[in-house]
């Protein structure tokens, strides 16, 4: 399947949420297809990672996927920036991507 920048700039999209309505920091919670989009865009700066051990047997979930939408891209490098424990266990994994990836 072809690229679909052409149906949804994300870019764009962005840019325009902070000129109407002044938004500087945006939730990605769109799933591994809009956030894989979002990187090829160069627009993730910080990702977050919350992590609580649960075993069910699946498969899992991707946090990045192409989906067959997107093209093949260089791997993005990120880079430890904290590392909090949370109640019950868990883990909040916060970094920060590298200049040039």
């Amino acid at each position: 399947m072809a690229h679909r920048s052409d149906i949804y700039n994300c870019a764009l999209s962005l840019r325009r949420l902070k000129e109407l309505f002044h938004i500087d920091r945006l939730l990605l919670a769109g799933g591994a297809v809009m956030n894989a989009s979002l990187l090829q865009s160069g627009l993730i700066d910080e990702l977050s990672v919350l992590a609580a051990l649960v075993v069910d047997g699946g498969d899992g979930a991707p946090l990045f996927r192409r989906g067959g939408i997107l093209p093949a891209a260089a791997p993005a490098a990120f880079k430890l920036k904290d590392v909090k424990r949370l109640e019950g266990d868990g883990l909040w994994l916060r970094y920060l991507r590298q200049e040039g990836s």
